[in-house]
């Protein structure tokens, strides 16, 4: 079971609504979950190389197979080209709502592994950069220090 926090479940959630933008269905959700780890990564990429990006992701999916088993055989790709190869095979005949609770929890993971290794200050800055608006505990932008445990 992974252990992420609710402002980092929350974050994941919301990357993966804004990603979907006003596509509806399972197919949407797997390309807004692709589309987050894309800019996610890309933007990591300058700070801890594409590799290290691989190894958080392929971690964050490690830790997500303990609650949802149907990830299994999802492999990291590379930030350039696909990040969740064999994702959309492994999602046929996967309920929404335990599909849309998967990616969450494995991009929630994403961002509380980065926060660990870098601290929540600067995971902040960097989520900011890619999505400026992105909600850190159900309050303004600029109270981050109070709404990102």
């Amino acid at each position: 079971m992974s252990s992420v926090t609710p402002a980092q479940r929350e974050l994941a959630l919301w990357l993966l609504e804004e990603e979907m933008g006003d596509g509806p269905g399972p197919l949407a959700l797997l390309d807004a979950a692709e589309r987050s780890c894309l800019k996610l990564g890309s933007r990591l990429a300058r700070l801890i190389t594409a590799v290290g990006f691989q190894a958080l992701l392929a971690r964050a999916l490690h830790l997500a197979r303990g609650e949802f088993p149907f990830l299994d055989g999802v492999q990291t790709g590379t930030t350039e080209a696909a990040c969740l190869v064999g994702l959309r095979e492994k999602a046929v005949g996967i309920e929404p709502a335990m599909l849309r609770a998967a990616l969450t929890t494995v991009l929630a993971s994403v961002i509380g592994l980065l926060s660990t290794f870098i601290g929540d200050d600067l995971t902040v800055r960097l989520v900011r950069d890619v999505w400026p608006d992105a909600p850190f505990g159900r309050t303004s932008p600029r109270q981050v220090e109070d709404a990102y445990p």
